[in-house]
């Protein structure tokens, strides 16, 4: 068990998040009947699900800015069962996913980055948004990789939503950039806590 920044006690293992209370677990398969949700390291059975959280995601966030084409390429690469087998075997990266009963809720990639947490992606699907998931799932992350001291993490300036939510959280913006999306420069917010 280690602490996350949020003073409580998580298990990098899985964990529960419950209306009333945080469960550790030892990575029991289902979450009880009184689980919020439920967050687990992703496992190599996990890429159709990982696909199906992020590919919505990307989908709201880049079709506009990038194209159909080019979001079709960038799925091809970054979220075939190939790349995702490889994000979910990298020893340095936490990749997890969170469910709401037996429904995947949303997703996380992090690693640790110059002594913080760094989120390289976050994804809830849309019909679980505003349910804690999203800071259930940067708990997550935090816990599993406790030896870090804050965290950081960019956002496309366009993507209003995020921005906010990470603001909400006590992120303040450090920096301003750009980031290639599908052969596209968009310009991104970096942020930290």
């Amino acid at each position: 068990m280690v602490s996350s920044e949020a003073g409580r006690r998580v298990s990098p293992a899985g964990l529960f998040f419950s209306a009333a209370r945080v469960h550790s677990t030892l990575m029991s398969a289902t979450p009880p009947p009184h689980a919020v949700v439920f967050i687990r390291r992703a496992v190599p059975a996990d890429t159709a699900t990982l696909r199906a959280v992020i590919l919505p995601s990307w989908r709201s966030i880049y079709l506009e800015r990038v194209g159909a084409e080019n979001l079709a390429r960038m799925a091809a690469a970054r979220l075939s069962a190939q790349a995702l087998l490889n994000v979910i075997g990298d020893p340095g990266l936490c990749a997890a996913l969170a469910f709401a009963g037996p429904a995947a809720a949303g997703a996380v990639f992090a690693r640790p980055r110059a002594g913080h947490v760094h989120i390289d992606s976050l994804h809830v699907r849309a019909g679980f948004k505003r349910r804690g998931v999203g800071r259930a799932l940067l708990d997550f992350a935090a816990g599993a990789f406790s030896s870090c001291a804050g965290m950081t993490l960019n956002v496309e300036a366009a993507n209003a939503e995020a921005l906010a939510f990470y603001l909400r959280l006590g992120f303040r913006v450090v920096g301003e950039g750009a980031e290639d999306v599908a052969g596209v420069s968009l310009a991104v917010r970096m942020l930290a806590r």
